[in-house]
C-alpha cells in the first residue's frame, strides 16, 4: 500500500466564541474549532484545469455538484468523498478527475480545496494525497 497521507490543519481560536458552540456535541465543536488547511488551492495555484461539464446543482447517488465552483466529484472519489466526511476536509471539487504523473506514477486525481485524491491503479484504492508534507516542505523552503 502506498504510504499514508498527510492532511494538515488550523486552530480557529475564536470558535468557542459562537453563542451556541457549549451546547454543541463534541464533534461538532472540533469540527468547527479546528480547519483542514485550504492545500488544495496552494497546490493547484496557477494551474489552468479543463472547465467543467454542466451539471444539476445538488447532491445525487452518483455525485456531487459544487455550483460555487462548477465542478463535480463522481464515482470511486464521490464514495471516499462521502464516507470521509469530505465536505469538511476537502471542501469543493475545484477541477475536474484527471491523470497526472505522480512520482512516475499516472493516477488519475482530483483537487479540492483543501486536498487532492488519488486513484492508485496498483492497489485499486483512492486516497489522499500527501498534500500536508508538500505544504509544510515548501513553508520550510521559504524560509
Amino acid at each position: 500500500m502506498p504510504g499514508r497521507a498527510s492532511l494538515t490543519f488550523e486552530l480557529d481560536a475564536d470558535a468557542d466564541e459562537l453563542p451556541e458552540f457549549g451546547e454543541l456535541p463534541i464533534e461538532q465543536r472540533t469540527m468547527l474549532a479546528v480547519h483542514p488547511m485550504e492545500v488544495g488551492r496552494r497546490a493547484a495555484e496557477g494551474r489552468e484545469f479543463p472547465p467543467p461539464e454542466p451539471l444539476p446543482p445538488g447532491t445525487t447517488p452518483e455525485g456531487r455538484y459544487f455550483p460555487e465552483t462548477g465542478y463535480s466529484v463522481r464515482g470511486a472519489f464521490w464514495t471516499f468523498y462521502e464516507n470521509l466526511l469530505g465536505p469538511w476536509r476537502l471542501g469543493a471539487a475545484i477541477s475536474p478527475e484527471m491523470v497526472e504523473d505522480i512520482g512516475g506514477i499516472s493516477m488519475t486525481v482530483q483537487y479540492f480545496e483543501r486536498g487532492r485524491l488519488e486513484w492508485h491503479p496498483e492497489y485499486q484504492v483512492v486516497q489522499f494525497a500527501p498534500l500536508g508534507r508538500w505544504a509544510w516542505e515548501q513553508r520550510c523552503q521559504a524560509q
